[in-house]
């Protein structure tokens, strides 16, 4: 019997949003926030129980930043919406954000809920997670494969960063498949991706199995966009060859994990194949980056 699994990928709908907005960059404006954020997330993922506490990122604001006020998170049990825990708020390693640990230890088989009342753009941040079993810390983040890049559409940012338009591009999708020691702690890795050496402008996104949420990898697109006439467009990577390789670390802690590399070749004219017509372009179009994306596993 052949059984399929269906896999979701994962984006904000903002990006998704971008990709049909007009080709022109001067419909961008500045953000005015950025939205707080909570690790883990608001999927209703399970996490292990050591973790060191949940991982709030107060929202940015571009005209003036206040300080951030805990006092403005509220922290319960699923089953007791209207019971607030008491918490500690205590700066994470990454000088950026704050750890909020409860004064009774988060409880194995427990859901629970925190919700940011400072809105952004009319949203307020929330988030609901169960407590798993303890588990020991990654020792690494998993193993890289890469597609056969594909000449298409694609969502490319401008240089404010505020949106994207659909432009040409050459691309590669390169997907991670989860170490063993990672899977535990996939809902608290914050992932990055570096392509020779350096940080990539994408963020990899989680994959998540349809059935029931829970993280079975990540994705993330790297590309060389072909069509210049957009000004500020990211121009993303040079043609040729380059090395991708991920890297994660576990939320409030300082233990990161990085993947192993795999190359790509971004070629934004490729040369056609001996025997193809010469006017014919071999190589198959592109989803637009930034889109819902689902993919199936059959075995």
């Amino acid at each position: 019997m052949v059984l399929t699994r269906w896999l979701l990928v994962v984006v904000p709908s903002s990006l998704v949003l971008a990709v049909a907005a007009p080709h022109v960059a001067d419909a961008c404006s500045p953000r005015v926030c950025t939205p707080a954020a909570f690790v883990p997330g608001g999927y209703g993922g399970t996490v292990p129980a050591n973790l060191p506490g949940l991982y709030w990122l107060p929202q940015a604001n571009a005209h003036g930043q206040t300080a951030p006020d805990p006092a403005q998170i509220s922290l319960a049990r699923a089953s007791e919406p209207d019971t607030q825990l008491p918490f500690a708020a205590m700066a994470a390693s990454d000088g950026r954000a704050f750890l909020l640990v409860p004064d009774a230890p988060f409880a194995v088989g427990q859901t629970y809920e925190a919700r940011d009342s400072d809105e952004c753009y009319s949203h307020a941040q929330y988030t609901r997670f169960t407590i798993g079993q303890p588990a020991p810390l990654p020792t690494a983040l998993g193993t890289l494969d890469a597609s056969l890049q594909s000449i298409g559409p694609s969502g490319v940012n401008i240089s404010n960063g505020a949106c994207q338009v659909s432009l040409i591009a050459a691309q590669s999708l390169v997907r991670l498949t989860l170490d063993a020691s990672a899977e535990p702690w996939a809902e608290l890795l914050q992932l990055e991706t570096l392509v020779d050496g350096q940080p990539w402008s994408e963020g990899p996104q989680l994959t998540r199995d349809l059935r029931d949420l829970h993280p079975t990898g990540a994705v993330v697109q790297v590309f060389e966009t072909c069509d210049t006439s957009t000004p500020g467009a990211d121009p993303g990577l040079t043609t040729g060859d380059h090395v991708v390789e991920l890297r994660a670390t576990v939320a409030g802690t300082t233990t990161t994990v990085a993947s192993t590399s795999v190359s790509v070749h971004l070629q934004c004219t490729p040369t056609a194949p001996a025997g193809d017509d010469a006017g014919c372009n071999a190589t198959a179009p592109a989803r637009p980056r930034g889109a819902a994306r689902l993919t199936s596993e059959r075995r």
